[in-house]
């Protein structure tokens, strides 16, 4: 009598998340921008480096610092521009 085969050891998901939306998508995507922002995805907490473990997550597990992006509207820093470097709006 022979034992099934023992399945594959389950690796927990990790998560890259937009930090002015909150778009999360699985690291294994490879997304690096979010597209609807086009902000650069944060690929774990900017405080401690913590990897993010869950979609849903708006503060770091390991130190609490907040993972979305709070500033106002036209304050974050960035503006989109056209390709010919006009600015949209």
């Amino acid at each position: 009598m022979t034992l099934p085969a023992a399945p594959p050891p389950r690796t927990r998901a990790r998560y890259a998340l937009c930090p002015l939306c909150g778009r999360a998508v699985p690291l294994a995507a490879r997304e690096r921008y979010c597209p609807n922002d086009g902000r650069a995805l944060l690929r774990g907490c900017p405080g401690c480096g913590a990897p993010l473990r869950t979609p849903y997550a708006r503060f770091c597990t390991g130190c609490g610092a907040a993972l979305l992006d709070t500033a106002p509207q036209g304050k974050a820093g960035t503006h989109w521009r056209s390709p010919q470097g006009r600015e949209a709006g």
